[in-house]
């Protein structure tokens, strides 16, 4: 039925097969391709979500995250689908890919003016790298939207007499991925020099 670009009739026959097995997992893989193809990302994610435990189960990350990042090739802005991906880097303990998910997710949500949801996620992005002042900015950007007041903690000062533009220096060497000793070290040290 698909080679003959009958959709309807494909979609109606593997309805039909998924009713008498929920867990084929072929029917569900062409179930969610055909979502896929029509744009249909929830109903995509509904037959992904339970074969993605099952990999996940058999050791299988990989498969995992291809099948989730299907929905997202076609709909990257699909929120449940990144919150699904986001619990999943969380499952397998991969930090970078936590943050990478985690600003996507954020992102769609501010896409779809969903403030509050996004001002919980980069609430959790900073609590996880505190040092990224590109959540903060953003964090910022969301709550001004909300119309809210700005209740983020204040900046930590610096303890020793530095040059007003260190502080701004030593964050950029954070962005830049340097650690606190680090670039306290390679940025704060060499400007304390007479």
């Amino acid at each position: 039925l698909l080679a003959k670009g009958d959709l309807a009739g494909a979609r109606a026959a593997l309805e039909r097969a998924l009713s008498r097995d929920a867990n084929a997992a072929g029917v569900r893989e062409s179930l969610s391709d055909l979502y896929v193809r029509v744009g249909n990302a929830n109903g995509a994610l509904e037959m992904l979500a339970p074969l993605v435990e099952k990999a996940v189960g058999r050791g299988e990350r990989g498969v995992a995250v291809e099948m989730l990042n299907l929905i997202l090739r076609v709909d990257s802005a699909h929120t449940p689908t990144l919150e699904r991906l986001v619990a999943l880097y969380s499952r397998l303990n991969e930090e970078t890919n936590i943050l990478s998910s985690m600003s996507s997710l954020a992102e769609a949500h501010v896409a779809k003016g969903q403030y509050e949801k996004a001002a919980e996620v980069l609430d959790k992005l900073i609590q996880r790298e505190p040092q990224n002042a590109q959540h903060r900015t953003k964090l910022q950007f969301v709550r001004s939207q909300m119309g809210g007041v700005d209740t983020m903690p204040a900046r930590p000062q610096a303890s020793v007499p530095v040059a007003p533009l260190s502080m701004e220096i030593e964050e950029a060497a954070w962005v830049d991925g340097c650690g606190r000793f680090t670039s306290f070290r390679i940025v704060v040290l060499p400007l304390l020099r007479p």
